[in-house]
């Protein structure tokens, strides 16, 4: 969802994946460039004519940060999460060192905090769903009984689009 809002809004966005099947969902969903792990810093550069991406969104966290800090540009911002773990302790310095770089590990409690917030962008996003801009992908369904797997198969990266827990 983040791939086509990015898009909705105007961005190029550059992809990693672990696979040609989680490829072939970001290119669905508008992405432009789509690279592998290993590799993703140098290729980001290269397609962006050596500037690095304006922000980078890891999701993934402890494995990937230090390529997102090589992918970023100068000035860039870099959003972090922790899907592999929390990412190492920063040394403040090295976003002084890397590009001037701006770090957050945000939280949506903090970026919406009134009822008004959370209407103002729920009304946004139910908007782009109604009008077809914003496609939602239902990978998969579980009995609220089996959060268990469902976890299970969040955690084992095979699944794709949204996990829905039914009660």
């Amino acid at each position: 969802m983040l791939t086509q809002i990015a898009v909705l809004k105007g961005a190029t966005v550059i992809g990693t994946t672990s696979s040609e099947a989680k490829a072939e969902i970001a290119r669905k969903n508008g992405t432009a460039h789509i690279f592998g792990y290993e590799d993703f810093a140098e290729r980001t550069r290269a397609v962006t004519d050596g500037r690095g991406a304006s922000v980078v969104y890891d999701g993934v966290g402890k494995t990937t940060f230090d390529g997102g800090l090589e992918a970023v540009a100068t000035r860039g911002t870099i959003v972090v999460g922790n899907a592999s773990g929390p990412v190492d302790p920063v040394d403040v310095n090295t976003l002084n060192t890397s590009g001037s770089l701006f770090l957050t590990r945000p939280t949506v409690a903090d970026h919406v905090r009134t009822p008004e917030e959370l209407r103002t962008h729920t009304d946004e996003i139910f908007g782009w769903i109604r009008s077809g801009d914003l496609k939602i992908d239902i990978g998969d369904r579980f009995p609220i009984t089996e959060v268990a797997a469902a976890f299970t198969a969040l955690e084992s990266r095979a699944t794709t689009g949204k996990i829905i827990l039914e009660h």
